[in-house]
């Protein structure tokens, strides 16, 4: 049975039961800061942070000071914490991560030392050496993957945020904020941040959330496509009403959907092949959108290569008819979404 690392983490500081070292990363970079910040508040009261505790931002990072760091002796407290922020694995040579090898072997009983990644993008299937940070973590101490939650998980930790923060909010609500902007919770969790200062702790309302809310157009349409594909028209309307209510432009909309398949068709393709994300990517530019193929490789396989041709086509037929008709874009997406729901040519 697999060992569920994210209980294992939270029982293990509840009890203050505390390891020499975490690695903290994920596709949720909010909760994977959040648990940081519970272990330093559980081993270093604020009045001993001056002694005990050393944080370094992963863009600016001196793994000797770390290690300097991690070898000091703590000052009228039991254990010392330093932590590693946001570090840039991607940017690590073999040397630095051979270096932090060699730090997680030496550490004092008297230090926890905390190195989390809040690139969502960073996984130990696209990167080598995240792979052996993990290993060499899980070697000393634990390393814990902070995945994408389900919407009834979402809502229990929104929930909670808001009660936190001195607000109130019926929970239903919180299903319409997570239709509205994704399903991403470091941007959630900035859309509430924003309610909450606006409703200054009165109970949350519909109209505080279109009035201050922001949808995410590139989530809500990754989310659109994924419920085009399974076949939830409801889910697929409900989101694309949200896109259209933003009054983002349909041929934005429509150019946002088709590159979510024209994303999948390609790494369909490249799979096939038997060919990797780095061929996609030395192929066509991706950069800074790199994510995007990664996102598609790994749900890729859930469909057919016809299927996926198939509604390429319709987006195209779609984008040919809004620029060269006077019909109603609205209704040309509508009809496209049904199309291809449906396998029919509109």
């Amino acid at each position: 049975m697999a060992v569920n690392k994210e209980n294992m983490f939270y029982r293990n500081i509840q009890q203050k039961e505390f390891l020499p070292c975490y690695l903290l990363y994920g596709k949720e970079p909010f909760l994977v800061k959040s648990a940081a910040s519970k272990i330093v508040k559980k081993i270093v009261p604020d009045s001993a942070k001056g002694f005990n505790y050393n944080r370094f931002s992963g863009d600016e990072l001196s793994l000797e000071d770390v290690e300097d760091a991690v070898q000091m002796v703590p000052v009228l407290n039991e254990k010392r914490v330093v932590l590693l922020e946001g570090m840039l694995v991607d940017k690590l040579s073999k040397n630095d991560v051979e270096k932090i090898k060699e730090i997680l072997n030496k550490i004092p009983e008297t230090t926890v030392l905390i190195l989390t990644v809040t690139n969502s993008d960073i996984t130990i299937r696209n990167s080598s050496k995240l792979k052996q940070l993990v290993n060499a973590f899980e070697k000393n101490g634990l390393a814990v993957d902070f995945a994408i939650r389900q919407k009834g998980e979402l809502v229990k930790i929104l929930y909670k945020y808001i009660l936190d923060h001195g607000g109130n909010i019926n929970k239903s609500l919180l299903y319409f904020l997570i239709e509205r902007c994704g399903e991403s919770l470091d941007f959630l969790m900035i859309q509430l941040d924003k309610i909450l200062a606006f409703a200054e702790n009165r109970e949350i309302n519909k109209d505080d959330i279109l009035l201050l809310t922001e949808i995410n157009i590139e989530n809500s349409v990754f989310d659109m496509t994924k419920n085009i594909l399974q076949g939830n028209i409801g889910n697929a309307v409900i989101i694309l009403n949200n896109l259209f209510n933003t009054q983002t432009p349909p041929v934005v909309i429509l150019g946002a959907i088709n590159m979510c398949f024209i994303d999948l068709y390609r790494a369909k393709c490249a799979k096939l092949a038997g060919e990797n994300e780095k061929a996609i990517l030395n192929f066509y530019s991706y950069k800074g959108k790199e994510f995007r193929i990664r996102n598609a490789l790994r749900d890729c396989s859930k469909y057919s290569i016809a299927k996926l041709r198939a509604c390429i086509i319709e987006l195209s037929d779609v984008d040919f008819k809004m620029k060269t008709t006077g019909l109603d874009p609205k209704i040309l997406i509508e009809k496209a979404i049904f199309s291809m729901m449906q396998g029919v040519k509109i």
